[in-house]
């Protein structure tokens, strides 16, 4: 099964290093990342771990990307290389297994870069994508879902025909999220408040090393972390499975001692399947929305 992973060549912020380091491996038909640790060409994810946490200087949630960059990466995955969080600077088809070259990574830098000496080959076959709003993860490599994929690059932005009242329904529903965090206390009338970590990335699309969650918030009133989850054109099941997913990396990755973490589905509508899914889910609650659009006249003078 193919997967899809979204990988940063350089921190976007250094445009001028951004941009070399992606000619580079436009031109040659790789992408790379940092984390220098040797080669780790056939060592188990337990041993590029162990590797890993002896560097303490290094945050200790970001072991998982070096693990999965060379364990899991397939070939025929896609890679989708990404410049900041609204912008995909090229796509491609992973040809080859990851390798180690701390030459080339110097290369790669050109002097004016940090050498990042672990590669992918990749042929690169599509071009660039400028979002409107952020689509993106912070992180230098994270998985992305199919759904999500497709969502982006192979849905048509407009509707094939005018009569097409789902695909114009479901690309309202893509503004849905902008408007949650727009009016948060608002719609949830303060019984959840808005994350946001150490690091100062906030709980809007917060990026996780199995993929993006929607909206990730705090429940004052019980301290529990709440993942917010929007179902669009998801399958109760996929819904579901991806909401108790996200749940597990947090009650791993940011609970503290007896902290508990909470689920909230957001849909259109009635769902039976989702309804009977979520009676064995007493973690995870769902929540309809209504958009109600209108034209008046204007008031006579």
């Amino acid at each position: 099964m193919v997967r899809y992973w979204v990988i940063a060549p350089y921190n976007y912020d250094d445009r001028a290093a951004f941009d070399a380091c992606w000619q580079y491996d436009h031109a040659n038909g790789v992408i790379a990342i940092g984390w220098d640790l040797g080669d780790l060409s056939n060592q188990s994810k337990e041993v590029i771990s162990s590797r890993y946490m002896e560097h303490t200087e290094w945050a200790a949630t970001s072991r998982h990307q070096v693990v999965k960059f060379w364990t899991e990466i397939q070939r025929d995955d896609i890679i989708i290389a990404r410049g900041g969080r609204k912008r995909v600077v090229g796509i491609g088809t992973v040809v080859g297994p990851a390798f180690y070259d701390g030459e080339k990574g110097k290369a790669r830098a050109g002097g004016n870069a940090e050498p990042f000496p672990n590669f992918l080959r990749v042929r690169w076959e599509k071009g660039e994508t400028v979002f409107p709003r952020v689509e993106l993860g912070m992180q230098t490599l994270y998985e992305m879902p199919a759904e999500q994929y497709a969502e982006l690059f192979e849905t048509p932005a407009i509707p094939e025909s005018p009569g097409d009242g789902e695909s114009g329904s479901f690309r309202l529903e893509r503004h849905l999220e902008d408007f949650i965090v727009a009016n948060f206390d608002r719609v949830f009338a303060g019984k959840y408040a808005y994350f946001q970590d150490d690091e100062q990335r906030e709980g809007k699309q917060y990026p996780t090393d199995i993929g993006i969650i929607d909206i990730l918030a705090r429940e004052p009133a019980t301290n529990a972390y709440v993942v917010i989850e929007l179902k669009r054109d998801k399958s109760s099941d996929q819904a579901v499975g991806q909401t108790l997913r996200y749940m597990g990396w947090v009650k791993e990755h940011l609970c503290q001692a007896g902290e508990e973490v909470k689920g909230l589905i957001i849909c259109q509508g009635a769902d039976e399947r989702l309804e009977y899914a979520l009676k064995m889910t007493p973690n995870i609650t769902h929540k309809r929305y209504r958009v109600n659009f209108q034209l008046e006249e204007p008031a006579a003078k």
